[in-house]
């Protein structure tokens, strides 16, 4: 099987920062499967997702998504699509004429399918972006991701504001896109326990590093007495129960 996301020996720090958001991390996604990244507020997750997209260079290690470098291949960068519940579309075009420019820079873009998700997800395809309530405006971006059919799509906690109505649509759209395009999917969420039954592999940040990577039930079964990937995360943090 082919490998979707390989980075290797990756660190990072901003610009004029000292302290290093990520530290020699290696992850490979293999093609083809639905993965989840998770770990607490600050571990890292958002920066190795930016340059898992090819939106930031690394400092040190390497980035390929298909074999290509994402920052610097123009091929690469179009096979991989991340979006966030605060992406930012284009706040002044309505979502069907921008469904038409984005169909001109992504090679599998389907206006059609993107039709379709915005009426599932209860988003009026004439409206503009400044017109929508946070959780339309997931839910917009979550149309736009599928609907790009990216050989790579990340979603970065593109579920919140949705309500649960939507929410629940969007996670049976992304088994139903996994199904029928067998792209691969990377999803982070802190609620764990939504997607659990979504991922066949998992991969557990702490203080910028990886500290728990693979099968997902061979990650809880590692644990003594873990429920969920919650208490893996719990055990790697060092958190307790309250």
């Amino acid at each position: 099987m082919s490998t979707a996301l390989s980075v290797s020996h990756v660190s990072y720090r901003y610009p004029l920062s000292r302290r290093e958001v990520l530290t020699d991390v290696d992850v490979s996604i293999e093609a083809g499967m639905v993965a989840g990244l998770f770990g607490r507020n600050g571990a890292g997750k958002t920066t190795l997702l930016y340059l898992s997209a090819g939106l930031a260079r690394p400092r040190s290690g390497t980035v390929r998504v298909h074999g290509r470098n994402p920052f610097s291949d123009a091929t690469g960068l179009k096979s991989v699509v991340l979006m966030s519940s605060g992406s930012c579309l284009n706040r002044s075009t309505r979502l069907d004429k921008l469904g038409l420019y984005w169909a001109r820079q992504r090679p599998n873009f389907d206006t059609d399918r993107l039709a379709e998700l915005l009426d599932r997800f209860e988003v009026r395809a004439d409206r503009k972006e400044n017109m929508l309530s946070r959780g339309e405006r997931s839910s917009a971006n979550a149309a736009f991701a599928f609907a790009c059919r990216a050989p790579l799509t990340i979603l970065d906690e593109i579920h919140l504001g949705m309500d649960p109505v939507i929410r629940r649509r969007y996670y049976d759209t992304l088994l139903e896109e996994f199904i029928a395009t067998g792209g691969t999917y990377i999803i982070s969420s802190h609620q764990i326990e939504d997607v659990e039954h979504l991922i066949s592999h998992a991969v557990v940040m702490d203080r910028g590093r990886v500290v728990r990577v693979g099968d997902a039930d061979a990650l809880r079964a590692a644990l003594p007495g873990a429920r969920s990937l919650t208490d893996v995360l719990m055990d790697v943090s060092g958190a307790e129960a309250s």
